[in-house]
């Protein structure tokens, strides 16, 4: 999988989810990282 289809994928959900959190790319690693699992069954099921 195309990892920045993933990534992508996993800022459209973190804002979809309101982005309490500030920028994506300053969350910390187990959350950046959980949005990205998120971002592949999102993609896996398109």
């Amino acid at each position: 999988m195309d990892a920045d289809k993933v990534i992508a994928k996993a800022i459209e959900i973190y804002n979809r989810e309101g982005g309490k959190e500030g920028r994506f790319e300053r969350l910390d690693y187990e959350t950046s990282h959980s949005y990205c699992v998120k971002a592949e069954q999102e993609l896996k099921e398109e």
